[in-house]
């Protein structure tokens, strides 16, 4: 079992603007290359700190109208929200170190 939260348009601004911990979400697509490199490195962080933060995960397929919402133009991205407020992000790939600093853990 994954300890990265699928989203969507219905539970967006409950699981991530409501959250009291910080949470990373990353936009994905299955057809996307990348993301499949990137996924592994988002459930790490998931897995390494559930504890602390959460790790969701957005399919811009699916969910258009916060993929526009939020600016998204490429993939992989991934921004990380405190408070109901997006305080950091970060277009295509990186590593968990990286990862782990945006979220401040």
């Amino acid at each position: 079992m994954s300890d990265v939260q699928e989203l969507n348009e219905q539970n967006f601004e409950d699981e991530v603007l409501h959250s009291s911990e910080p949470v990373l979400v990353e936009f994905t697509a299955n057809w996307c290359g990348p993301c499949k490199s990137f996924a592994p490195i988002t459930e790490k962080v998931a897995s390494d700190y559930h504890d602390k933060v959460k790790v969701a995960r957005v399919d811009i397929d699916q969910n258009p109208n916060v993929v526009q919402k939020y600016g998204v133009r490429s993939l992989p991205y991934a921004m990380v929200f405190k408070d109901g407020h997006k305080v950091d992000q970060l277009a295509g790939m990186t590593n968990y170190e990286h990862l782990v600093h945006m979220l401040g853990v």
